[in-house]
C-alpha cells in the first residue's frame, strides 16, 4: 500500500477510535490539562473538520465545536488547515503522533494524542447497538407506525416554522418578491447562496420596465457569468446566445459593481452557478411575474397531483443540459433542474410560501384554512428528499433495523421531522443522550 493510502486507512481507523472513546474516562491534552469527552460529535461528510458539534471539557471549561483528526500533528500544516477558515471552529486536534515543535504546536488548537495508533485491522467496535443513541430504544418500542406519526408531526412543526419565516419576509418585501428572493437563495446551495442573493439585489435595483423587457439579459449581465463575445472563451453552440444577451445588456447596464464572487471550488459542474441561473430563467418563463398566484390557482383547481407538482419544477434545456458554463461541456448531459432539486424547492420553499401567502390573505380567498390544509396535504404526500449528513447520522443513531429505517423515512415529511428533532434536541446537547430533553420526556 502507498504511503498516502496507508495514512488514509490509519486516519479512518483513528476517526473510529475517537468515535468510540469511553466518555466515563478522564484523558489529558498534550499540555497535560485534564480532558473530558462529553460528546464526540457527528462525522462531517462535507468540506471541513472530521467531526462537527462535539462537546469537551478542558480543566472543567466546557467547549463546543469541531474535531480534526490526523495521523501526525504536522498534517494540520501539510493539509493547509492553517489557511482554511473552515477549521476556525476546531476545539481539539486528535492525533496518533505529535511530531511538532513546541512553537508550532502553540499555533494550533489543544491537542490530544491517542494512547495507541490503530491500523486498518485494529480491534475497534463496529456499528453495533452500543453506538446507538439512547432514544433508539424509544423508537423501537413505539413501533414503525407510531414512529412515522411522531416524525411526521415533527416535520409539520418544521414546515409551519418555515411558513412563518417566509410570512415575515413577505411582509417586509412583498409576497412575490420575497418568494423570488428565497428561490434565488436556494439556487446557490451552500457555496453560492450569498452570490445569488447579491444578484437578486442588483436585479431588483433596475426599473420595472427594464426588468420585464430584459429579464434574462440583466441577470446574465449582472451575474458576471456572461463572457465578452470579443475576448471570452465561448463554445460554438453558445455563441448566438451570448451575442443575443450581450447586445441587450450593453445598452441597459447600470453602474459597474465589483464582480460577484462565485465559488467554483467544491461545486460539482452540474450545480455550477451558470446552470442554476439558467434554471431560474426557465422558472420565470414558466411561472411569470406572479408565481405564487399561478401555483395557488393550479393547486386550488385540483389540476396537479404531488408527482405532477414535482415535474412542474423540473427543468430540461437542450443546450444547457450539455454545459457547465458557456465554455465548458459536461462529460455527460444532465438536466439543469433535476427531480432532487425540484423536490428540495417544493419541500423547503414553494409549499411553505403558498402556505404563508394564504395566511397573508394574498390570494383573496375567503377560505384561508382550506388553502393551508390543502397545501399541507400536498406537502405530506411528497416523496423523500435526498439523504444528508444529519439524516444519515440520525438514521444510524435512532434505528437499528435497516428495513424499518427505510419504511419510516420514506417521505419528505418524516425526513423533515428528523431534521427538526435533531436541531431541537440532539444539537443542543451535543448528542449527549443523558442530558437530552426529548429522551427525558419519555
Amino acid at each position: 500500500m502507498s504511503n498516502s493510502g496507508e495514512r488514509h486507512c490509519n486516519e479512518l481507523a483513528l476517526q473510529k477510535h475517537w468515535e468510540y472513546l469511553d466518555k466515563e474516562k478522564d484523558y489529558f491534552t498534550e499540555c497535560n490539562y485534564r480532558l473530558q469527552v462529553r460528546a464526540t460529535g457527528y462525522r462531517n461528510h462535507e468540506a471541513g473538520p472530521d467531526f462537527k458539534n462535539a462537546g469537551i471539557a478542558i480543566n472543567g471549561k466546557t467547549l463546543v465545536g469541531d474535531i480534526e483528526i490526523h495521523v501526525r500533528a504536522s498534517d494540520w500544516f501539510a493539509h493547509g488547515h492553517h489557511h482554511d477558515s473552515n477549521y476556525r471552529g476546531v476545539i481539539l486536534h486528535v492525533v496518533a503522533k505529535n511530531d511538532l515543535s513546541q512553537k508550532k504546536r502553540e499555533q494550533l488548537p489543544p491537542m490530544m494524542v491517542l494512547d495507541k495508533r490503530p491500523d486498518c485491522h485494529s480491534d475497534i467496535p463496529g456499528e453495533s447497538d452500543c453506538s446507538r443513541g439512547r432514544c433508539a430504544a424509544i423508537y423501537s418500542n413505539l413501533g414503525v407506525e407510531r414512529t412515522r406519526g411522531l416524525l411526521t408531526e415533527a416535520g409539520r412543526v418544521r414546515f409551519r416554522r418555515k411558513s412563518t419565516n417566509l410570512l415575515e419576509k413577505m411582509l417586509l418585501t412583498g409576497a412575490e418578491n420575497g418568494f423570488w428572493q428565497c428561490i434565488f437563495e436556494a439556487a446557490g446551495y451552500k457555496q453560492n447562496r450569498l452570490g445569488f442573493l447579491e444578484l437578486f439585489k442588483r436585479f431588483s435595483d433596475y426599473p420595472n420596465d427594464a426588468r420585464k423587457k430584459h429579464y434574462s439579459a440583466i441577470l446574465w449581465g449582472e451575474s458576471g457569468l456572461l463572457p465578452d463575445p470579443a475576448t471570452g472563451e465561448v463554445k460554438p453552440p453558445m455563441r448566438a446566445l451570448v451575442k443575443y444577451y450581450w447586445e441587450q445588456w450593453w445598452s441597459i447596464r447600470r453602474e459597474i459593481y465589483h464582480p460577484i464572487q462565485w465559488r467554483h471550488s467544491g461545486v460539482r459542474p452540474v450545480n455550477s452557478p451558470a446552470r442554476r441561473l439558467a434554471v431560474l430563467l426557465r422558472y420565470h418563463e414558466r411561472f411569470g411575474e406572479q408565481p405564487l398566484k399561478y401555483l395557488h390557482e393550479r393547486l386550488n383547481n385540483g389540476r396537479l397531483t404531488p408527482g405532477q407538482l414535482v415535474k412542474l419544477f423540473q427543468v430540461n434545456c437542450k443546450l444547457w443540459d450539455q454545459y457547465a458554463d458557456f465554455a465548458t461541456p459536461l462529460k455527460s448531459p444532465a438536466a439543469i433542474g433535476g427531480s432532487s432539486f425540484a423536490l428540495e424547492l417544493l419541500v423547503n420553499i414553494v409549499l411553505p410560501a403558498i402556505h404563508a401567502g394564504a395566511k397573508l390573505d394574498y390570494f383573496n380567498d375567503p377560505d384561508i384554512g382550506a388553502i393551508m390544509g390543502q397545501v399541507e396535504c400536498y406537502w405530506l404526500q411528497l416523496p423523500p428528499t435526498q439523504e444528508n449528513t444529519i439524516t444519515r447520522r440520525a438514521g444510524h443513531l435512532w434505528f437499528s433495523d435497516l428495513e424499518q429505517r427505510a419504511v419510516i423515512l420514506n417521505s419528505a415529511a418524516t425526513r423533515q421531522g428528523v431534521l427538526h428533532l435533531w436541531r431541537e434536541y440532539c444539537e443542543p446537547c451535543q448528542n449527549d443522550c443523558s442530558s437530552c430533553r426529548f429522551f427525558n420526556s419519555f
